[in-house]
């Protein structure tokens, strides 16, 4: 299971596991959503300490249930998240290349 689900008081909490990508983020977001429509939470919080893999898919979940939380006035509390690292493969000159298409100037620095 992807998403594990405890009501402590008004508290949801989400425990992500897995890959988060576009075919498992659909179903965290029903789950999370029910719960959040049945419990009417003054928080949610999301743990990501499960999750191996998050694509973009991954960050419309989290904005998505911050604005279904904004219309009830719950707050949004991320967990667990671990840093954002470049893939291993990704070399120093393709990142330029992707920040000049994004007409970024971007200045690398190597420690």
């Amino acid at each position: 299971m992807a998403v594990e689900i405890t009501v402590k008081g008004e508290v949801v909490t989400a425990y992500l596991s897995g890959d988060i990508d576009h075919h498992s983020a659909a179903d965290m977001r029903e789950r999370i959503d029910s719960a959040i429509d049945c419990n009417m939470p003054s928080a949610l919080i999301m743990d990501f300490g499960g999750v191996s893999f998050m694509d973009s898919s991954g960050i419309g979940l989290i904005m998505g249930r911050y604005r279904n939380l904004q219309k009830t006035g719950a707050q949004l509390h991320i967990t667990g998240a671990a840093p954002l690292h470049r893939h291993p493969q990704q070399s120093r000159q393709e990142f330029c290349r992707w920040a000049v298409r994004r007409n970024r100037r971007v200045r690398l620095h190597e420690h």
